[in-house]
């Protein structure tokens, strides 16, 4: 048996009250996680860091292999100041990320030099909260997520906490966009770029105030595609190394 281990569930309510949330999702000890662990043959963890520490909770074997998206990328003419874009669902560490992120905007003593270089907008499922903002702009749901990375220059994650790889920043990579993102949202993406796993939300807004232009921003966002590209591969390599150890390798082959 091969568990997908897409998460961590040991001990993370912890973290969601440490962060004054109230545990939302399944959650369970690190234990009994364990124990659940130990019937199985093979555990995947989705991050290095959560590899490591299931190891030291099962005996079974543990491989990681990081979730990457086929490249998917997208570009077009945009005009006006530089389009900051957000796109989450309705969860509690989102609304929380995004309510810590516009109040620092609010207050950032450059606050109008800021608004008038970037525009900053939130999409996605999260617009349904009842939180009040500032600065940032709730644009709604999007019917293809394809259109949301074509009309935004810069994606951002403002995370502040939570388990998992953080699959939107994944997403961003992949459709080539420059992705500023917190260590919380970067976490398992440290080898692509610094800046998916800057140190807080302080030093994400530095590093948006160095973006010189649109332009710059495309740049730097073709760079970092070309380094998620590496990602993937080795991903899709870790896949294939997987399939051959538990003998599916054969099947794959006729299937191809």
């Amino acid at each position: 048996m091969v568990i997908d281990a897409h998460d961590a569930f040991g001990d993370r309510h912890h973290l969601a009250r440490s962060a004054g949330l109230t545990p939302h999702w399944f959650y369970t000890s690190r234990e009994e996680e364990g124990r659940g662990f130990d019937r199985a043959d093979m555990i995947i963890a989705i991050q290095d860091a959560e590899g490591q520490m299931f190891r030291q909770q099962t005996s079974a074997e543990v491989v990681t292999i990081e979730y990457s998206t086929p490249p998917a990328l997208v570009s077009k003419a945009l005009s006006g100041p530089i389009k900051v874009g957000y796109l989450g669902s309705l969860n509690p560490w989102n609304t929380k990320s995004l309510q810590i992120f516009d109040s620092l905007l609010a207050s950032h003593p450059r606050k109008d030099e800021l608004s008038a270089r970037f525009s900053f907008l939130v999409f996605g499922g999260v617009c349904l909260a009842n939180d009040e903002y500032k600065v940032l702009q709730r644009m709604g749901p999007v019917d293809k997520v394809e259109h949301f990375y074509e009309d935004v220059d810069i994606v951002v994650n403002p995370m502040v906490g939570g388990t998992g790889l953080k699959i939107k920043t994944v997403e961003a990579l992949a459709f080539g966009r420059l992705v500023l993102s917190t260590a919380s949202g970067g976490t398992g993406l440290e080898d692509i770029h610094p800046d998916i796993c800057l140190d807080g939300l302080g030093a994400l807004i530095s590093r948006l105030e160095a973006v010189a232009s649109r332009e710059a921003a495309l740049e730097q966002g073709s760079e970092m595609f070309q380094r998620y590209m590496i990602f993937h591969n080795r991903t899709e390599q870790r896949i294939d190394t997987m399939l051959d150890k538990l003998g599916f390798g054969i099947v794959k082959n006729q299937v191809a």
